[in-house]
C-alpha cells in the first residue's frame, strides 16, 4: 500500500512539474518544488483523504490523538478546520490563505490550460492573449501550478460576446478577435471593451459556443485605432 502511494506522489510530481518546466538554476530548481510542494500538501484536495489536503488530514490525526486522551479538548475537526478558513491562519506561515482564498473555494473544478482552450474553444494564442490583458484570469498564479483555470469564467465570457453577436454578417469584413489585434495592433483587451461599448460589431453563427467563433467587424476599427 505505502509503495503504490510513493509511486502515485512520484507520477504527479514528475507530470505535473518535472516534465513540464525547464530549470536554468539550481535556486530556481529549489524554488518551483517548493512552490508545487505547498500546492500539493496545503491547497489540493485528495479523494484518498476524504478529499482533505494533506496539511488537512494531518492537522485531523493529531487532533484526534489528543481528543483520545481526558485532559485534551475533544472539539471536534470540523469546528476546528471551520475556524482555520474563517480566520485564514495555517499551520505553515509560508501559505497567505486570504490570498489564496479565491483558490481555496473552487480548487476542485481548476482546469489545466489544454483542457481551457478545449472548453472554450480558443487557441494557445487566443488564451495567452486573453490573460495578458485581464479579460480571463487564472484562479491561482502559484508558480508551476498547471490547475489555473476555472471553465465557467471561459464560458461565460463566450455566453456574454455572443449575446451581443450579430447572425447576419452582411457583407462587412469579418476577422477573428486575434487575427484583428495581429492585423490592427489593437490589443485584445480594448476590443473586448469596445465590443462591449458596442463601438464595434460582432458575429457568431447561431449556436455557436466557442470564443474562436466569434468574429469581429473590421470596417468598424476606425473608431478605436
Amino acid at each position: 500500500m505505502a509503495r503504490g502511494f510513493v509511486e502515485s506522489f512520484s507520477g504527479r510530481f514528475r507530470d505535473e512539474l518535472l516534465n513540464e518546466t525547464l530549470f536554468s538554476t539550481l535556486g530556481e530548481a529549489r524554488q518551483q518544488i517548493r512552490s508545487w510542494q505547498d500546492d500539493y500538501n496545503h491547497l489540493r484536495p485528495h479523494s484518498g483523504l476524504g478529499s482533505m489536503t494533506p496539511a488537512e488530514f494531518v492537522a485531523m490525526k493529531g487532533l484526534e490523538m489528543r481528543a483520545a486522551q481526558p485532559q485534551k479538548s475533544t472539539r471536534g475537526f470540523s469546528e476546528w478546520l471551520e475556524e482555520r478558513r474563517v480566520s485564514g491562519q495555517h499551520s505553515r506561515t509560508v501559505f497567505d490563505a486570504q490570498a489564496h482564498g479565491m483558490a481555496l473555494r473552487v480548487i476542485g473544478s481548476l482546469v489545466t490550460d489544454p483542457q481551457m482552450r478545449r472548453t472554450v474553444g480558443i487557441t494557445e494564442a487566443e488564451l495567452r492573449a486573453l490573460e495578458q490583458d485581464g479579460v480571463l484570469q487564472p484562479r491561482t498564479r502559484l508558480p508551476g501550478a498547471r490547475l489555473r483555470w476555472l471553465e465557467a469564467d471561459g464560458q461565460a465570457l463566450v455566453d456574454e460576446l455572443n449575446a451581443l453577436a450579430h447572425a447576419n454578417p452582411g457583407t462587412a469584413k469579418w476577422e477573428t478577435v486575434q487575427k484583428a489585434q495581429a492585423n490592427s495592433k489593437v490589443s485584445v483587451g480594448r476590443i473586448i471593451a469596445a465590443i462591449r461599448a458596442r463601438q464595434i460589431r460582432v458575429h457568431a453563427l447561431p449556436g455557436n459556443t466557442s470564443y474562436h467563433g466569434i468574429k469581429v467587424c473590421r470596417n468598424e476599427f476606425g473608431a478605436i485605432e
